[in-house]
């Protein structure tokens, strides 16, 4: 009944109780795990000698931005609970880099708008190593793959999905794009509706990896 403990006024900033707790057991979990995996992952880099001590506070800077830069944390979080319901998790790393074509004005006349002078520039908006969980539903392995070891794992297919027009900017690169027609997408059973979200909106991408054949 919390009678050895404070006096808890529901609600406020500084209290560790919440009007809006659930009473159901699945969502007290996944609570749990997202404060635990809040606090964590941490690492602690030694230098092997003491030349090595500034490369080293840089090594661990480098690790905890990627950390924070590219959402991993919040990857992870979906990942472990994954294992939670359904007992397995599976997530990839990668190198990712996200570009924008952009239009950016250099001069600029307010009386006469015409005159304005642009210029196209390229926009790195990410570049570094990502970390993302997958829908276990929609990955496929070889049946060679033993779990906790990725090397074993002779290739694997997973599937995606994209907005209409991310997918024309990701893949404007590659020949089949321009095969790909809008309302192609196929709806799977377990697929759920989302506002906005419609059909023909969609495009569901497959990704095939060979570690064998590369």
């Amino acid at each position: 009944e919390g009678l050895a403990s404070r006096y808890v006024d529901l609600g406020k900033q500084d209290s560790w109780q919440s009007k809006s707790a659930s009473p159901d057991f699945y969502v007290k979990v996944n609570t749990a795990l997202a404060i635990l995996i809040d606090q964590n992952p941490e690492a602690v880099f030694m230098p092997a000698a003491k030349r090595y001590e500034a490369n080293t506070k840089l090594a661990y800077g480098n690790w905890k931005n990627s950390w924070e830069v590219s959402g991993a944390k919040q990857q992870l979080k979906r990942f472990v609970f994954n294992m939670a319901k359904y007992g397995t998790g599976v997530w990839r790393t990668y190198p990712k880099i996200v570009k924008m074509d952009k239009k950016i004005r250099t001069e600029y006349y307010p009386e006469e708008p015409d005159k304005d002078v642009f210029e196209e520039k390229e926009i790195v908006k990410f570049n570094d190593l990502c970390r993302e969980s997958l829908n276990p539903k929609n990955v496929w392995f070889s049946e060679f793959t033993v779990p906790g070891d990725p090397l074993s794992m002779d290739d694997c297919y997973f599937e995606k999905e994209y907005s209409w027009d991310k997918f024309q900017h990701e893949f404007k690169d590659f020949k089949a794009t321009a095969s790909v027609t809008k309302g192609s997408y196929q709806k799977e059973d377990d697929d759920t509706e989302t506002e906005g979200a419609k059909p023909e909106s969609r495009v569901r991408i497959g990704f095939y990896e060979n570690q064998v054949l590369d």
